[in-house]
């Protein structure tokens, strides 16, 4: 099982029908027909829905072998990039802070060595797992939940609070984001 912990800080823009949505919306984050852009979208059980698209969000920042653990792995370890929803990431420019419904997604890929042509260094890999936190303060205790949608679950249940929201209260830059790991959001 891979250990890591999420950033803070997601949106969803999924096609389909969803139950319900979480956070307030502004008239920009309207589209037509009254879905909400850019809004995280549960299930009637609590579940996330996984968003798609979520490569296409805002790159704020990017890892190779990063981990919360002691623990060592052989090789370079695993590729993390972190991505914005673009929504809640124009909001941040515009205020310095994470909206209600701001959603964070972590892609973790395993390692590629010498693949040809290259005799040396690595590649990003298959998708090893697709993780998201979710800011919504009256939803989850300490306003932010962490999910974990694996390589290609459909929805995702809350983690358990010592799975990454404490570690996030405790050692986050900033309203529990790791924004000390992101270049594009410690700039502002």
């Amino acid at each position: 099982m891979i250990r890591r912990l999420l950033p803070s800080a997601l949106v969803i823009a999924f096609t389909g029908a969803a139950p319900s949505i979480s956070g307030p919306a502004t008239s920009s984050d309207r589209v037509p027909g009254g879905a909400d852009r850019g809004m995280p979208r549960f299930r009637a059980d609590g579940a996330l829905l996984r968003p798609d698209g979520v490569e296409r969000w805002v790159l704020v920042g990017t890892s190779l072998g990063l981990g919360y653990s002691n623990a060592t792995d052989d090789g370079v370890g695993m590729f993390h990039r972190v991505y914005l929803e673009p929504g809640a990431y124009e909001h941040f420019l515009r205020t310095g802070g994470f909206r209600d419904g701001t959603m964070l997604a972590l892609s973790i890929r395993k390692p590629v060595n010498r693949v040809p042509p290259s005799r040396a260094g690595w590649s990003e890999g298959e998708l090893a797992a697709l993780e998201l936190a979710v800011k919504d303060p009256e939803r989850f205790q300490g306003g932010w939940a962490y999910f974990d949608f694996g390589r290609d679950a459909r929805s995702a249940r809350v983690l358990p609070r010592e799975r990454c929201a404490r570690c996030h209260a405790e050692h986050a830059a900033r309203d529990n984001v790791f924004m000390q790991f992101y270049p594009q959001l410690r700039a502002r």
